[in-house]
C-alpha cells in the first residue's frame, strides 16, 4: 500500500467505528482493500459486510453462535441477509464507509425484526 492508500484506510477505519457507534453498534474494518470487509455486532448479532467486484453481501452469525464472528466466510457458517451492488455504498462521488455501515446495520436489524415477527411469513423470508 502506498501512502494515499494508508491514509484512506485509516480514515475509513475511523469512519466505520464512528458510524457504528452512532447507530448503537460496533464495527471495524477487517480488510481495507479487496475484498473490502467490515465486521461488527448489532443488537446481539455479529455480522460482516463484504464487497468485491462491485457486489456486496451482508452475512450474520448463525443462531448457534449469534455473537461469533462469521468472517472469514470460507471457514464460518453464516446467513446472508442482504446483497447488492457497491453503488449502494456511494455518497456523492465516493464510496462511503459510513454508508456501508448504515446499509449493513439496517439489513441486520430488518432481518432481526422479521425473525421476531410472529405472523405467517413467506418461505423466502420476504
Amino acid at each position: 500500500m502506498d501512502r494515499d492508500d494508508l491514509d484512506w484506510a485509516a480514515a475509513a477505519a475511523r469512519e466505520v467505528a464512528q458510524e457504528a457507534a452512532e447507530l448503537g453498534a460496533t464495527a471495524r474494518q477487517e480488510i481495507p482493500a479487496f475484498p473490502w470487509v467490515i465486521v461488527g455486532e448489532v443488537d446481539g448479532r455479529a455480522f460482516y459486510v463484504r464487497e468485491r467486484s462491485e457486489i456486496y453481501e451482508v452475512v450474520v452469525a448463525p443462531d448457534a453462535a449469534p455473537t461469533g464472528n462469521p468472517w472469514p466466510a470460507e471457514t464460518a457458517e453464516g446467513i446472508t441477509v442482504a446483497a447488492g451492488v457497491s453503488d449502494d455504498f456511494r455518497e456523492g462521488d465516493r464510496q462511503s464507509p459510513a454508508r456501508a455501515v448504515r446499509v449493513a446495520v439496517a439489513a441486520v436489524r430488518t432481518w432481526l425484526r422479521q425473525r421476531a415477527c410472529e405472523h405467517d411469513q413467506r418461505p423466502d423470508g420476504r
